[in-house]
């Protein structure tokens, strides 16, 4: 057997927190001495250890902690519940490193301030398209990503590449929330007749008209599709100084989509109707 030190040391727990976990009776020692009172382990509860250690470090309280030893899962089910918890953070972690993505470009933009075009800037008209989409409402940008690859899929496996166009986003809300984003989503389509095409899946879609527009302000954004903010400032800042004013849905346009890992490539043309501001 081994005094909590080495036991401590074999495991890379601190003693403290076996001491603790002895206290409120989650972990115990195999043998305590009744006079000295060290308290001694085997290697035989080196498996219970780790599942604690696990649990708390997925974020788990105790009191969790022990109502799920309590049911003596086997390796089995106890592998299939620490995986989840794991996609779990996982997923956190990336939100959070999205947020703090968003936090520094938000800090490196503060004092925009220009009433002159950036030079890829373009007043231009757009022509009508025939537009194969689906209304759907995300939580965030990831969830609207998964829905892009899904979506991309299924119609690249059911129309030919010379009659598919470009992914195009609309936001469909009157203003913007951080969750529960109503995106209208789909892509610009040549010669597609819905009667011939196969079930996507469980994507709702339908074949409608993206109406042509007389003169829009576009810009291409590269970059993170949620850092969008900085191009669409620019243009705004413009617009405020122009004789135009904003005339509907903005409409964004993928000429690059979306890849996990790679999201600093993608390239976004953002499409702003506009309409000459009424005279005073």
């Amino acid at each position: 057997m081994f005094k909590i030190g080495e036991f401590s040391k074999l495991i890379q727990v601190p003693a403290s927190a076996l001491r603790y976990y002895d206290d409120i009776g989650l972990f115990k020692p195999l043998h305590t001495d009744s006079e000295s009172g060290y308290r001694y382990y085997r290697t035989s509860q080196i498996p219970l250890i780790n599942r604690i250690v696990a649990l708390k470090e997925l974020g788990l309280q105790l009191d969790q902690i022990r109502h799920i030893l309590d049911q003596q899962l086997d390796e089995e089910a106890f592998r299939g519940m620490l995986l989840l918890k794991q996609a779990e953070l996982e997923q956190k972690i990336k939100l959070d490193e999205m947020r703090l993505q968003l936090v520094a470009a938000r800090l490196a933009h503060i004092d925009i301030e220009s009433s002159s075009p950036p030079d890829n800037m373009e007043i231009r008209s757009l022509p009508r398209a025939d537009y194969l989409c689906l209304d759907a409402t995300v939580k965030n940008f990831n969830e609207a990503q998964s829905l892009i690859e899904r979506l991309t899929i299924c119609l690249s496996q059911s129309i030919a590449a010379k009659n598919l166009g470009r992914l195009t986003a609309i936001l469909m809300q009157d203003c913007y929330e951080h969750e529960d984003l109503e995106l209208r989503l789909g892509y610009t389509v040549e010669g597609v007749n819905m009667k011939t095409l196969p079930r996507l899946a469980d994507l709702d879609l339908r074949l409608a008209e993206l109406p042509p527009v007389n003169l829009a302000a576009t810009l291409v954004h590269i970059g993170p599709p949620g850092e969008t903010f900085v191009s669409r400032s620019a243009i705004a800042s413009w617009v405020e100084q122009s004789e135009y004013e904003f005339l509907g849905s903005s409409r964004e346009v993928f000429l690059s989509l979306p890849t996990p890992g790679k999201l600093t490539e993608t390239a976004i043309e953002l499409q702003y109707p506009l309409r000459p501001k009424a005279k005073p």
